[in-house]
């Protein structure tokens, strides 16, 4: 049994969606609009806008939303003709604006598109320079962004009190913890952060929205603690999280996930069961931290199981080479671990495999409960590691 797509929460939002995600058969039969786009003057860590001129029916509804941040690139939605919605109008050249997330100093490509899953109509470069704010003896903490949002990476300059260090002698670390964010360092080796004459710079991933104190303590030669710097810092809320329903059917011993409530409805009236209680995502793709991925999802008709992944490697590889799998979209947007670690704020969620491609019965599982990890490998599952990380709790 094939799990089927259900509408759009609202009707509107379905419209919507259907100008985004035209099948490639329409979208083959129109001439690709023209497309221009003026970029401002971006420094980092501060949110810039830009405008994009895209010709358009003059009926179309919607607007430019970024999909998401990765690896240097950035990729944005346009409005997509409406198709046999409108027919008969002359395409109009209007202007939308877009907005560029608080970013680090560096190099990116912007990719503007109608869909997620085909080739961009246009990209192009954007360089964003060194922030002017610094930290200074008068203002020794400087955030950026000023006003940091939950989940997303914001950068603390701090000026020590430690003259004429050497880079590659200094060494800091950063913990969370009851509120804490502590940024200790002292004369070491190996540094990854970085000292400009005594000025510390560090970038911290994302972290749940409250309020922190922002603490350095400098570690002296013979190990003593000194607290030189105490500042509160407030995390704004960002985009709600919702819900991931983990689901289970005892007919065919088969679990599958999804961030969709009308969807988790229809299935659980079709003989399937709430597994487990599931974990949070950001399901929205105009909602989520720049930093989350993509979850691209899967289904294969010949193991009637649904995959999903986060990793860009995996994606495009079961995208592209003929294994069987049908891309669906985007599930969900996620974090996701680094060297196998979730950031502070967020749970691991864990991915099995039932070991079963040679029975064409393939399927995998994702949890938190690490009690049921280890008794699911226990019982020949092939534990996979960390796929994700899921904020604790709804916002």
């Amino acid at each position: 049994m094939k799990i089927l797509q259900v509408p759009a929460r609202h009707s509107m939002l379905a419209v919507l969606l259907s100008c985004l995600l035209l099948a490639p058969s329409l979208a083959a039969q129109a001439a690709l609009p023209e497309i221009s786009v003026n970029l401002p003057v971006a420094t980092a860590w501060s949110d810039v806008s830009g405008t994009v001129h895209l010709e358009v029916n003059p009926h179309v509804i919607g607007d430019v939303f970024m999909s998401h941040v990765a690896e240097g690139e950035l990729l944005y939605l346009l409005p997509q003709g409406c198709g046999f919605l409108c027919p008969g109008a002359t395409p109009e050249l209007k202007s939308y604006p877009f907005n560029i997330p608080p970013l680090p100093p560096g190099n990116y490509k912007l990719h503007f598109g109608f869909a997620a899953d085909t080739p961009p109509l246009a990209s192009f470069d954007l360089e964003v320079a060194q922030s002017s704010f610094e930290a200074t003896a008068a203002d020794p903490i400087v955030v950026l962004p000023q006003a940091p949002v939950a989940f997303a990476p914001f950068k603390v300059d701090v000026v020590t009190m430690r003259n004429n260090l050497s880079p590659d002698a200094y060494y800091a670390t950063v913990k969370v913890r009851d509120g804490k964010i502590e940024i200790e360092y002292s004369v070491e080796s190996d540094s990854s952060f970085v000292l400009d004459n005594n000025t510390l710079s560090t970038t911290i991933r994302g972290l749940p929205a409250g309020r922190y104190q922002l603490v350095v303590v400098r570690r002296n030669t013979d190990g003593t603690l000194v607290q030189e710097r105490e500042v509160p810092l407030d995390i704004a809320q960002g985009p709600p999280v919702e819900q991931v329903h983990s689901l289970y059917h005892p007919d065919i011993d088969h679990y599958f996930m999804t961030a969709n409530e009308p969807e988790k409805d229809i299935l659980l009236d079709r003989g399937w069961r709430i597994a487990d209680e599931g974990f949070y995502a950001w399901h929205h793709v105009w909602g989520h931290p720049e930093n989350a991925r993509p979850v691209c999802r899967f289904y294969s008709a010949q193991v009637n199981s649904h995959f999903y992944t986060a990793d860009p490697k995996e994606c495009e590889q079961l995208r592209t080479q003929n294994l069987g799998w049908q891309f669906e979209g985007f599930g969900m947007w996620i974090i996701v671990p680094e060297a196998g670690a979730c950031p502070t704020g967020t749970v691991p969620v864990w991915r099995l495999y039932n070991n079963r491609y040679a029975q064409l019965d393939s399927n995998h599982r994702f949890v938190v409960d690490t009690e049921t990890y280890r008794s699911m490998i226990s019982d020949g599952w092939i534990g996979e590691g960390v796929a994700f990380c899921s904020p604790v709790s709804a916002e």
